[in-house]
């Protein structure tokens, strides 16, 4: 199988677990991963695969082991076409409704977190729970 055949029977898995989504919901999912598929099209992980297999991966789990929704999924798909700068944010909401833009926004304001700078605060916070309850 060739790279592109291997990303469309790796969809075609995520897409078979979407049992409960209408064939409209089913639509708007797929719009979402061509549009991540075009624009993920050149980058790859440092293990060589093509990074749409991780949006589709990560889409996967939020479907099949945590029960979200398609907006959930569709959302996964376009936060990860917005990494690349070729795909403009201020469309989603027109084309695929308020609430896929709003978990869009949510998810790139979470990977925009220093994870170093939360910990170091977390920390601080424990510290300053601890001394007063002295």
């Amino acid at each position: 199988m060739n790279t592109e055949e291997k990303i469309l029977a790796a969809y075609n898995g995520f897409e078979s677990g979407c049992t409960n989504f209408s064939v409209k919901e089913k639509e708007v999912v797929r719009q979402s991963f061509e549009v991540a598929k075009h624009s993920l099209a050149d980058i790859y992980r440092e293990n060589g695969d093509p990074f749409i297999f991780h949006a589709i991966n990560i889409a996967k789990i939020t479907i099949s082991e945590i029960g979200l929704g398609y907006t959930s999924a569709a959302a996964i798909f376009l936060h990860e076409a917005l990494r690349t700068n070729q795909y403009e944010s201020s469309g989603i909401e027109k084309q695929y409704g308020k609430e896929i833009a709003e978990i869009v926004n949510g998810l790139t304001k979470i990977s925009n977190i220093d994870i170093k700078a939360t910990s170091l605060q977390a920390e601080n916070f424990r510290k300053l729970i601890v001394s007063v309850s002295n």
